[in-house]
């Protein structure tokens, strides 16, 4: 067999896994979760993540090169050693009511939220076990570290107890068969409200699904939304279409419910985004409003098959296509457009691939992979083949024309690259009769490289195998020819330009096909002048939206929060300044692989560029809320102000920003004239060194050093001096920033700020960045927020 490019090749020892399409599956931060029966094993990829470069790990038999270079990753692992919570039994003494799975207990699925859904801007897993529990998992001060939040089965069972069935009903309808996570919606709104509309669905053995909704503030993190009962069998798995806009404020997404007689059935859900104005003091507060009906229309009907996997696709300019694996078969969906495109249903029965003696197409799917750049359906199955679907937008076959196929595009070729993958990591001699089982499978850059965990297997050898001698393999590899130059800028151009800042998608998600095509030097040197081309035309700003003025002057909790909410969306709601940060995050990249100084020099020059631009967007947001907000600021917050006001009036910086900052001087001073502080003129200006006392002047943004020789770090968000342990470091440039205050009322000031930083506006302003700047630097000069308020997984590499 021919040698294949294999850019990871790990050993995972752990217990067998549960064969199906998520076993292996990306989170919206930009993380593989590796499922097995013990544990939930996170991988994350180390392309500019700021961790310490020995805890990584790689393949050792892969040879490091310019031109291949193996990929790095950060590994930890979420053990599951959770006690049974819900005795059914006790609950139930029917036959229905009984759970095996207590027995043995071990893990049967996990589903990922979006990112930014708790504090730390993460993302959340929902972790379903084998005796019909689901358990809510989320990381805590990093995303390789977390805690189980809540075990959702005594509120399930509570509010299955609201109904009026029997017993054995309530107790069928808190046994969670399933469960899946909807993507974040987009309401269309600029800046992009700072909500959660994201949805929970999990599917109970009485054959309802329960709508939930996340929320890290309450005591029990899940809030109830809809309960809709649909059948009398039990549901066994789900699929969510992404969102879809039907109108001003209002999204649509489909779910897709297999049921374990076969058939499935499709809901509709519809979320409106309802303005609260009573609640409002400079941000809008909205609330959503779900609505939930059954379509007509059924993806199929019942056959008694059992459904090995489901997953909705999304081809350009026509209807979603519902994909649904069923032994050796597979079966495509799609409503009626009217566009004259394909409707209805399409059945395709698979052909075994014979890379093994064991290999039979009846084995169960476990990954489902669609390529809009070729318009391909990739599958893989557990006997470790592959099978491919063409055409899936037009009129999908089994049999492309030769003419219209990439080369190694099909299912022979790739079942033969996977099996020779296998033969060439295995490290002993393998035969016909050794099956390479494949657990789960995915891509890895949505191009050409695919990512799936593999283990060794002889189904001839009878003999027992205990679980701790269980090893799997995590496998990278190409399985094609990648993209060329051209369709690789043209990639890198729409990955920057169509970037959204409400798709609850991290910039290391977004970012890491681009970085993993880049890593080649050679080439990055020769595309270096077309990607600088790119990255300078800067997307056109969007114009802020107009904030009127506070006119009361007593500060309240809920002005606080409006003013954290305003903040928040205007730092990191606009589509353009998530498209700055893309730039500069590219730019940075090219720069630290630059092949020579002078190709150094030009990428520094252009993420100069973008972090100035970046900057003065900042710094225009914090001078509109300060104005906005002057009737509420005392001689306490105008050390902050006049930072704000010092950086606006650089040299550099646009006039009309410079204009603002100025008006905004003349406003404060004449509602409060400047006192100046005890070191004398400097209004907070300078610092006390925390060591001998001496005067520290601000002149650096990012360091302050003193007299005698001391040298401190700033908060990147508020530029004062760090002399306190309670701080939090990104994960991209290892900045620091203080820890936000958490929900205080204004006379409970936190002790770890120093006095010339106890301010409300300075308080409010870090609940705004909560781990927001985690991926990224502070709002002041070349210390910027440049990533958005997406995860803690997320990465920015520094210029300089």
């Amino acid at each position: 067999m021919a040698h294949v490019t294999v850019y990871t090749a790990l050993n995972v020892p752990t217990a067998a896994s549960q064969p199906s399409t998520g076993c292996l599956q990306w989170t919206a931060d930009g993380q593989i979760l590796f499922v097995t029966k013990t544990a939930i094993y996170i991988l994350t990829p180390d392309s500019g993540i700021n961790f310490d470069a020995s805890s990584t790990i790689k393949a050792p038999q892969i040879t490091d090169s310019d031109v291949i270079k193996p990929i790095a990753w950060y590994r930890t692992m979420i053990e599951y050693d959770r006690t049974i919570i819900c005795h059914w039994p006790a609950d139930s003494q029917e036959w229905g009511a009984v759970a095996l799975g207590s027995l043995d207990l071990s893990l049967r699925s996990v589903t990922a939220s979006p990112s930014d859904l708790t504090d730390n801007a993460g993302c959340v897993l929902a972790v379903l076990n084998s005796n019909l529990e689901l358990s809510i998992w989320a990381a805590l001060k990093n995303p390789l570290k977390g805690k189980w939040l809540q075990d959702t089965a005594p509120f399930l069972k509570s509010l299955a107890a609201i109904g009026t069935g029997s017993i054995v009903q309530r107790t069928l309808q808190a046994q969670v068969t399933c469960a899946a996570w909807s993507t974040q919606t987009d309401f269309g709104i600029t800046p992009s409200p700072h909500c959660d509309g994201s949805i929970l669905a999990v599917g109970t053995r009485a054959g309802s699904i329960i709508l939930l909704r996340f929320q890290e503030a309450r005591s029990e993190c899940l809030e109830h939304i809809d309960t809709i009962s649909v059948t009398e069998q039990w549901i066994t798995t789900m699929a969510w279409s992404s969102w879809c806009s039907v109108d001003s404020r209002i999204c649509s997404v489909y779910l897709a419910c297999g049921l374990s007689d076969g058939s499935i059935l499709k809901l509709q859900v519809i979320e409106s985004l309802i303005l609260d104005s009573t609640a409002a003091v400079l941000a809008p507060c909205f609330q959503i409003e779900t609505k939930t009906c059954i379509s007509v229309d059924s993806p199929s009907d019942v056959d008694k098959r059992s459904i090995t996997g489901m997953l909705w696709v999304e081809p350009r300019s026509r209807e979603p296509v519902l994909v649904y694996c069923k032994p050796g078969i597979v079966h495509l969906w799609s409503k009626n457009s009217g566009d004259g495109s394909w409707s209805g249903s399409r059945t395709f029965i698979l052909r075994t691939q014979r890379t093994s003696n064991a290999a039979s197409s009846l084995h169960p799917a476990t990954g489902i992979q669609y390529y809009e750049c070729h318009d391909i359906l990739v599958l893989s199955l557990f006997d470790g083949s592959f099978h491919v679907i063409y055409d899936i937008s037009s009129e999908p076959t089994l049999q492309a024309q030769v003419d219209k196929v990439v080369p190694g595009l099909r299912s022979w070729d790739l079942s033969s690259i996977s099996r020779s993958v296998y033969v060439q990591t295995e490290g002993k001699a393998t035969t016909e009769i050794d099956m390479n089982r494949i657990s789960g499978m995915v891509s890895y850059d949505n191009m050409s490289t695919v990512a799936w965990v593999h283990e060794g297997f002889c189904p001839s050898d009878f003999s027992y195998k205990h679980e701790a001698k269980h090893n799997s393999m995590f496998i990278v590899t190409e399985m094609w020819t990648g993209p060329q130059d051209d369709a690789l800028m043209q990639i890198i151009l729409k990955t920057i330009d169509s970037a959204n800042a409400a798709s609850g998608s991290a910039p290391i998600a977004l970012l890491r096909p681009l970085f993993f095509h880049l890593q080649n030097r050679g080439r990055l040197y020769e595309l270096q002048p077309r990607i600088l081309e790119i990255l300078r035309n800067t997307p056109v700003n969007e114009p802020h939206s107009f904030l009127d003025p506070v006119t009361s002057d007593q500060l309240t909790d809920d002005a606080r929060k409006s003013i954290r909410r305003s903040l928040t969306q205007h730092l990191f709601g606009y589509n353009s300044l998530l498209s700055l940060r893309l730039r500069l995050a590219v730019a940075d990249f090219c720069w630290k692989n630059a092949a020579s100084p002078q190709a150094q020099a030009e990428c520094g020059a252009v993420a100069q560029g973008l972090l100035n631009t970046i900057s003065h967007r900042n710094l225009s947001t914090f001078v509109m809320h300060l104005r906005a907000c002057a009737a509420l600021l005392t001689q306490k917050d105008m050390p902050f102000l006049l930072r704000v006001v010092l950086q606006s009036l650089l040299p550099g910086t646009p006039s009309d920003l410079s204009a603002e900052a100025q008006e905004l001087s003349n406003l404060i001073n004449t509602m409060i004239p400047p006192v100046p502080d005890a070191q004398g003129a400097s209004f907070g200006l300078e610092e006390s060194c925390p060591a001998c006392g001496v005067v520290v002047a601000l002149e650096n943004i990012s360091s302050a050093c003193c007299s005698n020789g001391h040298v401190w770090a700033r908060c990147s968000v508020t530029s004062f001096i760090l002399s306190t342990p309670m701080v939090r470091t990104c994960l991209g440039c290892a900045r620091k920033a203080f820890l936000p205050p958490g929900h205080r009322t204004a006379a409970e000031r936190p002790p770890w700020l120093p006095p010339i930083a106890q301010s409300w506006v300075v308080e409010e302003l870090l609940e705004a960045y909560t781990s927001y700047v985690s991926g990224g630097k502070g709002p002041f000069g070349d210390v910027i927020a440049v990533t958005p308020p997406r995860s803690a997984a997320e990465y920015y590499l520094a210029a300089a």
